[in-house]
């Protein structure tokens, strides 16, 4: 039927990334991006749609661990380390199990919330960044020397149509608490290089025909992200703010020139 090209899940991602202000970077980058979208068997088309979705309780989970972990505060130097088992871990994880919704979280201590999240992100029964997809970061990756450049069209590729919406605000939830731990206490906030290396093989997994990619690049993936999402998250300066930026100085001026103006008339005048 005449205008049905507009719902193809290609065209409805190329109209999205061009004219989306959510995403950031240059024209150069959303069209690339663009290209990668439009490309034969994309995960944006019809492999998609034979991935899984995220069990209904996934997100709230997500959530609430992360806004308990961080009500504790985000200056602990271990987060989310290796290390022995933490107190608590293994009882979280069952009450997970057995009744997430009914978790008092604030029980736990900010180690073994980050414990069970990474957990609960493993044994999640499909992956956040479906296989295809995956193969489509890696050889963006592979092409993309510069991590800012990199960041943003993994940020174009990591978001719908091409991932499912409930992956898409999964994703964001995780990179918006990223971005928080990257700006905590200069004493024990982790780098995006840090976070990339300890999430990066549990976010970014590859399914049995994937391209092969080696954790390094994987971290690098998921670092430029980060750093892309920092961006992305900062508040626009007020206009009011740049304005006065710019006109203090020509308000010292105007009363500096006036003042020359006045000497000037009064010494003519002989007053």
């Amino acid at each position: 039927m005449p205008g049905d090209w507009i719902s193809h899940p290609g065209v409805a991602g190329l109209h999205h990334y061009l004219f989306s202000r959510e995403h950031q970077g240059t024209a150069t980058v959303r069209i690339r991006a663009c290209i990668d979208l439009l490309q034969p068997g994309h995960p944006g088309q019809a492999e998609l749609s034979e991935q899984p979705a995220l069990p209904e309780q996934a997100l709230p989970t997500v959530a609430r661990l992360i806004e308990a972990l961080e009500k504790q505060g985000l200056d602990s130097e271990v987060l989310y380390r290796p290390g022995p088992a933490v107190l608590g871990a293994a009882e979280l994880k069952q009450a997970l199990l057995a009744d997430a919704s009914a978790v008092d979280m604030d029980l736990y201590e900010a180690q073994t919330l980050a414990d069970a999240l990474k957990w609960y992100l493993q044994e999640l029964p499909t992956p956040l960044i479906p296989p295809a997809l995956y193969s489509d970061l890696v050889h963006m990756a592979q092409e993309t020397p510069g991590l800012e450049e990199c960041g943003q069209r993994a940020r174009a590729l990591l978001a719908p149509p091409a991932l499912p919406q409930p992956q898409a605000l999964l994703l964001r939830q995780l990179a918006r608490h990223f971005c928080r731990l990257c700006q905590g206490s200069p004493r024990s906030r982790p780098s995006p290089r840090l976070l990339g290396e300890l999430f990066g093989e549990l976010l970014l997994r590859p399914g049995a025909a994937s391209t092969e990619a080696g954790p390094e690049l994987r971290a690098r993936i998921l670092e430029s992200f980060i750093m892309a999402s920092e961006v992305a998250e900062l508040p626009a300066a007020p206009e009011t703010l740049i304005w006065g930026h710019f006109l203090q100085p020509l308000r010292r001026f105007t009363d500096v020139f006036w003042l020359h103006i006045s000497v000037i008339a009064v010494w003519s005048l002989g007053l």
